[in-house]
């Protein structure tokens, strides 16, 4: 949304965009307001989004057909499959992924990019409860550091228990769906990356699945900073929304002009409500 006004965001689609507007306003006033942050958010510092990540690892690859056959997955939007490929075709890729989302990027941001960033202000704005992403860099936990002087609570889908804690009690709580990557040790095995990776994780009545669907189920969700194609994520989330069809999800999504009438339905038909801007 670089350089977007207020006024230019609600004009894009007069009366949907600032209807939507005030609906997310109210949810928010209630308390049923649950933030999910995606990849979008991050590129201020130099992070890319996954097609980005994909596409600088598929370079590694030595035959060019190969490397070809990813190109095009990664063209198609088929992500999972594009990183599933990539493993078989270049075992290292796992190793390799960490020096793309190094915490030297973060480091290296200079401070009047992340004034101006639209993250910067996500920690005024959600103070307390959970915030869900799907990124395995720092920025949030950078962001949240810098406004409250203490670091922010992080877990991951194999500590239930906590996670429990933190949704009965409110307390504030960063929920790292596919994994983190820091400075300090990265367990490889649990990211969320390649294929195989996301039919384990989301394998019905795993860990994750189950997680999910209690932070979904009477919450209505904000997602910035992310595409909403369809995905494994999507996919739990339009289950819950069958099960609830009178909660409506929100967005903040840019789109070209002559693409809005079909990802309005589209985001619909599966529960959600998206502000439109201009991404031409």
């Amino acid at each position: 949304m670089g350089g977007l006004t207020f006024d230019e965001v609600m004009n894009f689609y007069p009366g949907h965009n600032l209807d939507t507007y005030r609906d997310i306003l109210k949810a928010k006033k209630s308390g049923g307001l649950l933030p999910f942050m995606g990849a979008g958010l991050s590129v201020f510092c130099g992070y890319k989004l996954w097609g980005g990540v994909l596409w600088e690892l598929a370079e590694y690859i030595y035959d060019t057909k190969q490397k070809q056959e990813v190109f095009d997955k990664i063209e198609a939007g088929a992500y999972v499959e594009a990183a599933q490929l990539l493993l078989e075709y270049y075992p290292p890729m796992l190793d390799r992924l960490p020096r793309l989302i190094s915490p030297d990027k973060l480091e290296a941001c200079p401070p009047e990019k992340r004034v101006f960033s639209a993250a910067y202000t996500l920690p005024l704005l959600f103070q307390t409860g959970l915030v869900i992403t799907t990124n395995f860099d720092r920025v949030l936990e950078d962001l949240y550091l810098r406004w409250s002087k203490k670091p922010i609570e992080v877990v991951t889908p194999k500590q239930q228990d906590r996670l429990a804690q933190f949704r009965q009690n409110g307390a504030q709580c960063l929920f790292k769906l596919h994994g983190d990557i820091g400075k300090d040790a990265v367990a490889l095995d649990d990211l969320v990356f390649t294929g195989e990776q996301y039919d384990d994780k989301y394998r019905d009545g795993g860990p994750l699945v189950q997680e999910l669907t209690r932070c979904f189920e009477n919450r209505r969700l904000l997602f910035l900073g992310c595409s909403l194609n369809a995905d494994r994520t999507m996919e739990v989330l339009k289950q819950v929304c069958k099960a609830q069809p009178g909660i409506r999800h929100y967005a903040v999504l840019g789109c070209k002009r002559d693409e809005v009438p079909k990802r309005l339905a589209e985001l619909y038909q599966q529960g959600g409500e998206p502000i439109f801007y201009d991404d031409s």
